[in-house]
């Protein structure tokens, strides 16, 4: 691609609303003139995570992540900038230049470019590989219809060691990309690499945006090799964030409003040949806090939808704890002993598991059930545990709302007093000693220390730009002490450089000094007071801290030059303490910045 101008990157991310695009990711909630939400980048049940509307930033007052829209979809999609800035030009309808042939350096772009390459080599292996037909056969016989396969883009692995690696290097893709991406293994006990994926049905794994990501593999033949093997994780891909057939799912689940999970691929697609659209896989493993998360965006509910041995049931148990943590309502499908979803359609067919989806247990039938199942519900130790079992899953109920109707269902079930129900909330959620998660104020800092005095400028700078072209013959960019400070103020200050209309229009231009999400965390800092008045006074502070620390170290030279006898030293550096006792900061030209 052509280098882009700031101009044209500032017109894309102006035509682009930050909360707008983060709501699409992450529940917002309106908080005084900002958003707030749980952060999608770190654990936490409070939120932390706010955005703001008037400067088009986020932060993190949790995990300290920050930055502008372009920063967001680069953490989050795992995006390189050029590739954030085509998504949201076309989210914009703003053209961009040509491409060039030059390609794109990042890591992340060469990643999901061998991932493609991947694919599509798979792809075509099982549409015209001889050594396929057994695949072919398998999905024949598991009734996985061409329409599936194109939808899913399911392929094939010829059982060579370098069917992927010639056809990667013919592409310009060298063998160590292939194995940053884990598409290939290198030897053990000779120079090279042989592809991971060998004679085995592939079921690539894409991101939300339908990226691919990884691959799944499955053998076709009874062997001793391992039925299921995955790609390894990767800058692009983390198991436990991802959920499969997401992408394909997403707008199916919006419509419905709930979203169906199953435990592996081949679940899902039957599913999907079933006519169940909305439904998702956690990839054959426990479902995680991450992977909730993700699916609390696209829906209210959801339903488990797991095989019905100990494993499977022991595995639904945890995942509606997490979903529910999540914020969305839990219901739980049990199938018939000895059956997972895939045999279930198979042998009775696709509107039995549609029924059976309609009639899906709500989260406390099936808690009661299974966890009385387990006890002898005559013992009183055996009741206390079932009310802790379930006061730990109500514990994690954020709604106040929500978990007092828990509440009051629980006791009613159990015909106990509900206080004995909270009681075993309480024990199950202890009050964490944390700092408070609003923004801080700057004026309840303490004052002294100059990187303090450094931050509260900066803030009032970033927060203020339009007064900025009054300060860059005021405020001195050597008076910072902070090696960071002093480079934001640089770009701030430097008077051949354009003024930023904005913080988040500053941060396109820092996005290489790793100062995100040090901008801002500034930028939210809630500054009291008229901005100039406070300007001036820390500008003027700033000065005199910076000359008294000047003054201090030539009062040192100066009395080494004495012990020394060393006149024309001392004659030097009194002519130095003369001059630096004549400069005072000029409080009438910073007050005629007003």
């Amino acid at each position: 691609m052509a280098r882009l101008s700031d101009e044209l990157i500032e017109e894309i991310r102006e035509h682009n609303d930050i909360v707008e695009l983060i709501s699409e990711y992450v529940p917002l909630k309106k908080q005084g003139k900002n958003y707030a939400g749980l952060c999608p980048f770190h654990e936490e049940k409070k939120p932390s995570f706010s955005v703001s509307p008037q400067r088009q930033i986020f932060h993190c007052f949790g995990c300290g992540m920050g930055g502008n829209i372009f920063k967001f979809l680069m953490e989050y999609q795992k995006m390189s900038f050029l590739d954030a800035v085509r998504f949201l030009a076309d989210r914009a309808h703003i053209t961009l230049p040509a491409r060039s042939t030059d390609g794109d350096s990042s890591q992340y772009e060469a990643l999901y470019k061998a991932n493609h390459l991947a694919a599509a080599h798979y792809y075509q292996q099982l549409q015209e590989s001889a050594d396929a037909e057994k695949a072919r056969r398998y999905l024949d016989r598991r009734g996985f219809t061409a329409p599936i396969v194109e939808r899913f883009r399911l392929g094939y692995a010829p059982p060579g060691w370098d069917g992927l690696i010639n056809r990667a290097r013919r592409r310009g893709i060298d063998p160590e990309t292939l194995y940053r991406a884990g598409l290939v293994l290198k030897r053990d006990f000779a120079e090279g690499y042989y592809d991971r994926f060998r004679d085995r049905l592939i079921f690539p794994i894409t991101n939300v945006s339908g990226k691919f990501i990884g691959f799944g593999g499955r053998v076709l033949e009874e062997t001793d090799e391992v039925k299921y093997i995955n790609s390894p994780e990767t800058p692009i891909y983390q198991k436990g964030r991802v959920l499969y057939g997401l992408h394909q799912a997403s707008q199916a689940i919006r419509q419905a409003g709930r979203a169906v999970i199953v435990e592996g691929y081949t679940d899902l697609l039957s599913l999907v040949q079933a006519g169940v659209d909305n439904v998702v896989a956690s990839l054959g493993t426990a479902l995680t806090h991450p992977q909730a998360r993700l699916l609390s965006r696209y829906a209210k509910e959801a339903i488990l939808l797991y095989d019905a041995d100990s494993a499977g049931v022991a595995a639904a148990e945890r995942g509606a704890d997490m979903l529910l943590g999540a914020g969305l309502s839990v219901r739980v499908l049990s199938l018939p002993a000895g059956m997972d979803p895939d045999q279930a359609i198979r042998e009775k067919g696709a509107d039995y598991i549609v029924e059976a989806l309609s009639r899906a247990e709500t989260l406390l039938d099936f808690k009661l059930r299974y966890l009385l199942e387990r006890q002898d519900n005559t013992s009183i130790s055996s009741q206390a545990e079932v009310i802790e079992a379930l006061g730990r899953t109500v514990a994690m109920v954020a709604d106040p709302i929500k978990r007092g109707l828990y509440v009051r269902e629980i006791a009613e079930r159990l015909k106990i007093k509900e206080e004995l129900v909270i009681l075993a909330i309480d024990r199950a959620s202890p009050r964490r000693k944390r700092k408070q998660e609003a923004p801080v104020t700057v004026d309840e800092m303490v004052t002294e220390g100059a990187e303090l005095l450094e931050r509260k400028i900066l803030a009032l700078l970033l927060q203020n730009p339009d007064t900025i072209p009054n300060w860059r013959e005021k405020i001195l960019t050597e008076d910072f002490s902070h090696p960071d400070h002093r480079r934001i103020a640089e770009r701030l200050l430097t008077s051949d450089r354009s003024v930023p209309k904005t913080s988040a229009n500053l941060l396109n231009t820092l996005s290489d000094m790793n100062l995100d999400s040090l901008i801002s965390e500034l930028c939210f800092l809630e500054v009291e007071g008229e901005p100039v008045r406070m300007l001036t006074d820390c500008a003027r502070k700033l000065a005199n801290d910076r000359m008294q620390s000047e003054l201090r170290r030539l009062n040192e030279e100066l009395r080494q030059a004495e012990q020394a006898k060393d006149q024309a030293r001392i004659d030097r550096l009194t002519r130095k303490k003369k001059d630096l006792a004549q400069k005072r900061f000029n409080s009438t030209s910073a007050d005629s910045a007003r």
